[in-house]
């Protein structure tokens, strides 16, 4: 800024003194881009951290204590992967789903057996007592439901393909961060 006022304050003589200080202006914008980008930067990374400690938008934020300079060692690659295996939430929802198809499986089979009713009644009409038992079975008995039992199978077959594909991704995803992170340091 100092150097574009004082280029300005000269009256250019010569083509080289304007193109000098058009170069300087020029330079100028570039630095005041800079700078506004960076502070709009700043801004939006101190929103971010005031939400993720849980502060409210316009409460400043203090450092308390020295920040760690030391490098913590990474995990070896079998913890990585047994890190991302236990974290990821992808990863926990194909286990429920799988968990759910096994489930399904039990019950079809559980249906393929018939329900048979058993129930027993006593009741009192003009002075009279009656009583009774009912013997209840639904048709057709030896329904085996060897379709619907197929069915689930092969949806359990899907769920278990699934999780298998998104452990190798998380596996490869986690090696291929440790591998950033051992290049970075």
């Amino acid at each position: 800024s100092n150097l574009s006022k004082h280029l300005i304050a000269r009256t250019p003589r010569a083509d080289a003194e304007r193109m000098a200080l058009n170069n300087a202006q020029i330079q100028e914008s570039r630095a005041r881009r800079n700078v506004a980008s960076s502070e709009q930067t700043r801004a939006t990374a101190l929103t971010t951290l005031r939400r993720l400690v849980g502060a409210r938008p316009d409460e400043e934020l203090e450092l308390a204590g020295a920040p760690t300079t030391t490098i913590r060692p990474l995990p070896s690659e079998a913890d990585a992967i047994a890190l991302a295996s236990r974290q990821r939430s992808d990863l926990a929802a194909q286990r429920l789903t799988l968990d759910a198809a096994d489930a399904h499986i039990a019950l079809t089979r559980r249906e393929a057996i018939p329900n048979v009713t058993i129930s027993g009644n006593l009741s009192q009409f003009e002075g009279e007592t009656l009583s009774g038992a009912d013997l209840g079975f639904q048709i057709p008995v030896f329904h085996r439901k060897s379709a619907d039992i197929a069915q689930a199978v092969g949806e359990r077959d899907a769920a278990r393909l699934q999780l298998q594909s998104l452990e190798r991704i998380a596996q490869q995803e986690a090696l291929d961060a440790r591998r950033a992170c051992e290049s970075a340091a």
